[in-house]
């Protein structure tokens, strides 16, 4: 819509694919939480990408320290850490800095929920990685994460206008209501054949084919 809207080319000659995502089989629950030391009970939410303006992970450590009872983990690095680190100090430890965890996307099911506070997206990748983890999703009704849980997936899309207090009323949503956690889940997991390497480029040899 973007590039239409700037005579790029008409909006009828722009089609949308959405991106190859190779998932790797996702560990158990137990095995991810063992993984990262987590332990059984503890309800713990994670935000995970490079720490720069865009990703807007200050309201993610914001969100977790309005709730005494909620713990989260933050996973990547980049120039906005520092600041993000004293967040988390000021969350009384109950934000995790985890920095760089290479196969971060092998263990998301240790988490009740991913939290995507960006202010735009192309295609939140690891949205998809959390729909193949079987993990619900939340985040701001923006583009890019409009498509992924709205369209491509299922999930708790929040108004940028309701700020961090929104993410941790979805989150807490999605805790009170197993059900709709579970159909979360299964909506988005119906929706992975489209993300398949394999699919993708079938889709695209079609598309490029006379």
């Amino acid at each position: 819509d973007e590039l239409a809207a700037l005579a790029v080319a008409p909006r009828a000659r722009l089609l949308v694919v959405p991106p190859a995502v190779p998932t790797p089989v996702p560990l158990s629950r137990d095995e991810a939480r063992h993984a990262l030391g987590i332990s059984a009970g503890e309800h713990r939410v994670v935000a995970v990408g490079r720490c720069v303006p865009i990703k807007r992970f200050g309201d993610f450590v914001t969100a977790v320290a309005l709730d005494r009872e909620l713990r989260g983990d933050l996973v990547g690095t980049g120039p906005e850490l520092s600041a993000l680190a004293a967040g988390a100090r000021a969350a009384a430890g109950r934000v995790t800095l985890r920095g760089a965890v290479p196969d971060i996307a092998g263990k998301l099911a240790a988490y009740d929920a991913l939290v995507l506070p960006s202010r735009r997206e192309g295609c939140p990748l690891v949205a998809i990685e959390a729909f193949a983890a079987g993990i619900p999703v939340v985040g701001y009704d923006v583009a890019g994460v409009r498509d992924a849980l709205a369209h491509w997936g299922r999930g708790l899309l929040v108004p940028e206008s309701a700020g961090p207090a929104g993410l941790l009323a979805a989150v807490r949503r999605l805790r009170a209501e197993p059900g709709l956690a579970g159909e979360c889940i299964r909506a988005s997991r119906a929706g992975l054949e489209r993300f398949r390497p394999a699919a993708v480029a079938d889709r695209l040899a079609a598309l490029y084919s006379p």
